[in-house]
């Protein structure tokens, strides 16, 4: 009787719920998953708002799919585009990066997924601000025209 009155004063330790702590982790995933793809997005309104021309380049955004398409370039046809997607697959989650020159996509970390997604804009951006100057009577380029026709190169330098 005493060995009872004892055994049942001692309180057993709550056992950790598995399923429950597991749910926790992937509900986490979850939602890193939909903050990773508003950043993307994010940036992308951000610098379309502040280089209209970047929304040629944009070929699609589709949320629900959270997948994101970028021109390589805007003359003919662009058959590989750039593609940043997050896939959900049973209970997996994918960052997937195909660049146009590559043959297979590629699964990444979160802050790489992000990290190449800006480094495409800073790109294009680069070539956005790049045709502005040489638009605005040549700048900058290698067509400089002066009164003898084209600037020749240094000599030595061919």
């Amino acid at each position: 009787m005493k060995e009872r009155l004892q055994a049942s004063l001692v309180q057993k330790k709550p056992v950790p719920d598995k399923v429950e702590n597991l749910a926790k982790e992937h509900l986490a995933e979850l939602r890193e998953v939909d903050v990773t793809f508003e950043k993307g997005i994010a940036v992308l309104e951000k610098y379309r708002a502040k280089y209209p021309e970047l929304a040629a380049y944009i070929r699609e955004i589709v949320p629900g799919e959270r997948r994101i398409e970028i021109r390589q370039r805007l003359e003919g046809e662009d058959i590989n585009p750039h593609l940043f997607a997050i896939r959900l697959l049973e209970g997996e989650v994918r960052y997937e990066v195909k660049l146009s020159g590559d043959a297979e996509h590629k699964t990444v970390k979160p802050p790489e997924w992000l990290s190449l997604l800006h480094d495409k804009l800073a790109r294009i951006v680069a070539s956005i601000l790049y045709a502005r100057e040489t638009s605005k009577g040549g700048k900058a380029g290698l067509g400089r025209q002066w009164a003898g026709g084209v600037i020749p190169a240094p000599r030595g330098h061919i």
